[in-house]
């Protein structure tokens, strides 16, 4: 059917995106060429306005050869803005995608990787808005636009999403153990295991260590008179967020870096469209402690505790040496 010959296609076209990743081919027109095609079925044919699911693969994979072959044509940090002005074409491509299939998630995925990656959070917040991303999607999707709106400076918009994520994780707090409850009152005891695992990954979250100090970063820069502002870096809770190497090492990274629709392995991270596609570092550990360490250092300031404030600041530079 012609169905089955699209879907054929579509699984050619990824095998040859493969090859070409294997055989290490850096030509960017080689990684274009022949795209007109693709996006002729994906964007402009029959199929395209029946929603078939292979016109949306098909312009899937359109944008990120067109992605791979912007990295690949401008690799070095001085041609940045000719890169950006390469990835808008990309986008282009995806918003027409978008256009045309409305729930096709992967293609929005990677517009809102490029959106910030052009610096267009907007664009981007609303794309991730429509995902309907929620409760435990918090704690594995959350990194994909959660702080990035901070480092463009859009630090209110932000701030929500952080709270967004901190109320997920204070109910999930409350609710395991009710659920343990009802597990031991129901006799249900295998599920008790899989409770005390969510429990503990959820606790001990990374996503949630950064959504916190997200959080701190976004209300110190929330407008107040000064006042404001010094009392409430005066009243800020920073012990509880004190992180020894031990604790660090604790903590479980639940994100789901692998939900891009990735045509490489994981692995071969030369072609990975995930890590290529980062406006900003993707937070680990090192980011967690010198986050944690930067608000106790402003409560040492602001209660002028200058014995405290000398030993933070060099526990904060030695953090800083070692990332």
């Amino acid at each position: 059917s012609g169905e089955n010959a699209a879907q054929a296609w579509v699984n050619l076209e990824r095998i040859r995106y493969l090859v070409q990743a294997l055989g290490d081919d850096v030509d960017p027109k080689s990684w274009v060429a022949g795209i007109d095609a693709l996006l002729a079925f994906g964007l402009d044919s029959d199929e395209a306005e029946q929603k078939l699911a292979a016109c949306s693969d098909m312009t899937l994979i359109a944008s990120q050869r067109m992605i791979m072959a912007a990295f690949l044509a401008y690799p070095a940090p001085d041609q940045r803005g000719k890169l950006c002005s390469a990835l808008f074409t990309a986008i282009c491509v995806l918003e027409a995608g978008i256009k045309m299939n409305d729930d096709q998630f992967l293609l929005k995925l990677y517009a809102i990787r490029l959106y910030l990656y052009v610096s267009c959070y907007d664009r981007a917040r609303a794309l991730y808005d429509t995902l309907s991303i929620k409760n435990i999607q918090l704690d594995t999707l959350g990194y994909l636009l959660n702080g990035n709106g901070m480092s463009l400076g859009c630090f209110a918009a932000d701030l929500d999403l952080c709270y967004d994520g901190v109320s997920f994780y204070d109910r999930a707090d409350a609710k395991v153990p009710r659920e343990l409850e009802s597990a031991y009152e129901k006799g249900t005891y295998s599920n008790i295991t899989d409770f005390l695992t969510f429990q503990d990954n959820l606790a001990h979250s990374m996503q949630r260590e950064c959504t916190h100090r997200c959080a701190l970063r976004g209300e110190a820069f929330e407008h107040g008179t000064t006042k404001a502002v010094l009392d409430q870096w005066k009243e800020a809770d920073v012990v509880s967020i004190e992180h020894t190497n031990e604790s660090i090492a604790a903590l479980h990274d639940n994100r789901d870096v692998a939900v891009m629709g990735l045509q490489t392995p994981v692995d071969m991270e030369k072609w990975n469209l995930e890590i290529l596609t980062r406006s900003t570092p993707l937070p680990g550990s090192a980011w967690i402690q010198i986050f944690s360490m930067v608000p106790q250092i402003m409560h040492c300031i602001v209660c002028a505790d200058v014995e405290l404030l000398e030993s933070k600041a060099k526990d904060l530079l030695a953090a800083i040496d070692k990332a």
